[in-house]
């Protein structure tokens, strides 16, 4: 399994920039476009094409804002999949109607309860920038390949 170096928790200025990254693209989801779920569901559906997911591979969504894509991923996996999806923003509770079965963490450091564990996939949807690219310095948690 491949693990993860993620920026210490005295680079906070990343995980602001995170914050922020994640509460815009929420706020421009919600105001602006008038077809998100649709968008959602076929950005979900082409991840699953795209990596080939099979039953019981795990996904990390970082950045999962108010659980729309989260709720897509669910629906085109069909539960089969755990995920575990993280927000950086503590006003973000977890959606009243989301499956039990999705993990749902708030984080305010980084990683914090995601230190040492590792995940098939990771999902990072209109997150990085140029200030923020680094975020992990090595490579993302995945397990190896096949």
């Amino acid at each position: 399994m491949t693990q993860l170096t993620f920026l210490s928790e005295t680079e906070s200025p990343a995980l602001v920039n995170l914050k922020h990254r994640e509460q815009y693209r929420e706020q421009y989801w919600h105001k602006r476009d008038p077809i998100l779920h649709d968008r959602l569901l076929w950005r979900a559906q082409t991840f699953r094409h795209l990596v080939h997911l099979v039953p019981n591979q795990t996904i990390l969504e970082l950045g999962a804002g108010q659980g729309a894509f989260t709720r897509q991923l669910l629906r085109v996996s069909r539960g089969e999949n755990p995920i575990t999806s993280v927000t950086f923003n503590t006003d973000y509770a977890r959606p009243e109607e989301l499956s039990a079965s999705v993990e749902w963490l708030n984080l305010s450091t980084f990683p914090d309860s995601l230190a040492g564990r590792s995940f098939d996939f990771v999902i990072a949807m209109e997150l990085l920038d140029k200030d923020n690219y680094r975020i992990p310095r090595k490579t993302p948690p995945l397990r190896a390949g096949i």
